[in-house]
């Protein structure tokens, strides 16, 4: 039988992190806090796109479009869209990819629409990290991305 584990960042869903820690039906053997991971935790401009690592919080996201206001004619509308996601303190500790992500147990997430409108895309990767695909949030929706999906990056087009 292969073992499970559970990929947490923020881990701030206190109402379902039972299912946090469970996987496909059993128990997770072990847990993977993506904060650890370098190659998820990352800020950078590629092919004019911010693209952020899902290691990275939603405050991250706020942060980093604010730094680009030169670029980003939305930046200050989207920070402040991001801002009223939950409270101050479930954004410096949520991820962007978990929040994205939840909706997969019928939670809505709350992060969706405001990155619909900036047209953004997020990388996953399933059983082969070198095969990487990407799905335009638009398009983001339950069975979509599989199960087993680890989101990778989000791409946000930077336009003034």
């Amino acid at each position: 039988k292969l073992k499970r584990a559970a990929i947490i960042l923020g881990d701030t869903a206190k109402g379902i992190r039972q299912a946090a820690y469970e996987t496909f039906g059993g128990k997770a053997a072990d847990v993977i806090y993506l904060g650890n991971v370098d190659e998820l935790n990352f800020v950078d401009e590629k092919h004019g796109m911010l693209v952020l690592g899902s290691g990275m919080r939603i405050d991250d996201i706020c942060r980093a479009v604010r730094a680009r206001a030169d670029k980003l004619a939305y930046a200050e509308d989207l920070a402040v869209a991001l801002s009223w996601i939950a409270q101050r303190h479930i954004r410096s500790e949520a991820g962007w990819a978990g929040n994205l992500m939840i909706t997969r147990t019928g939670f809505p997430s709350d992060l969706h629409p405001a990155l619909l409108a900036t047209d953004a895309t997020i990388s996953y990767v399933t059983d082969d990290a070198a095969n990487e695909k990407e799905v335009a949030i638009a398009d983001f929706k339950q069975g979509v991305v599989p199960a087993n999906a680890l989101l990778t990056k989000l791409s946000i087009p930077l336009r003034n």
